[in-house]
């Protein structure tokens, strides 16, 4: 790789995790803040930007004049760490919610059978099995 092609390979690598960890922070924020209209689109949304970094992560692994330069190396180290922690703050907001959303689920679960102890029939004699028009 000539040096201008290293300096192109290191900034968008440097992109790509930027990227990755400003959508985790995005998905943490909403998560938390109970705001999942989009959760179904996160998926693809991680998918589509987490390939160019494992691209560029495989890719670094394999080029000897990209792991000779150990600043870069650890600046990789530190974003692939900071990605890794958001990762772990993102589960733990993600169980959070999951929480609360079973809670809640719980609670109306209990309301419901409260509602239905107020119906009609509660106390009442049974109906005949037969309606007769003679009585």
């Amino acid at each position: 790789m000539m040096a201008s092609e290293v300096d192109t390979v290191k900034g968008e690598m440097l992109a790509a995790l930027d990227a990755f960890l400003a959508v985790q922070r995005r998905q943490r924020e909403e998560m938390e803040g109970g705001r999942l209209k989009r959760l179904a689109s996160w998926r693809e949304e991680r998918q589509r930007l987490f390939a160019p970094v494992q691209r560029y992560l495989d890719l670094l692994q394999g080029d000897a004049v990209l792991r000779a330069d150990e600043s870069f190396s650890a600046r990789v180290r530190d974003k692939v760490g900071e990605l890794v922690a958001a990762e772990a703050r993102l589960n733990e907001a993600a169980r959070e919610q999951y929480l609360q959303l079973d809670r809640q689920l719980a609670e109306l679960r209990r309301g419901r059978k409260a509602v239905q102890g107020y119906g009609p029939r509660v106390g009442a004699m049974p109906l005949p099995r037969f309606l007769s028009s003679r009585t």
